[in-house]
């Protein structure tokens, strides 16, 4: 399974995923009828939010690869907004 999930989503953390897959079902203590479709269904889930938190949101990528996050990217984003002429 974790071959699969390697190969599928190579850049998320399966080691973290897997982990709060087991936390959250072993204090909530909810059955599955299959546990190894449970696991993928929430791997797939988790994949799809890191995907979303890259492309959505105020984050703005910088050349040396690091991002702005929060307040530095709202106000590189006001500062990029094209101003009015007045004439």
């Amino acid at each position: 399974m974790r071959r699969w999930a390697h190969a599928t989503y190579p850049g998320l953390d399966i080691e973290h995923s897997t982990a709060q897959f087991v936390s959250h079902y072993r204090s909530t203590g909810a059955r599955r009828h299959s546990w190894p479709d449970a696991w993928q269904k929430w791997i797939r889930d988790d994949a799809r939010r890191v995907a979303q938190r890259h492309t959505t949101g105020n984050v703005i990528p910088l050349p040396t690869g690091q991002a702005l996050t929060g307040t530095d990217a709202r106000v590189a984003g006001w500062l990029a907004l094209p101003t009015e002429d007045p004439s």
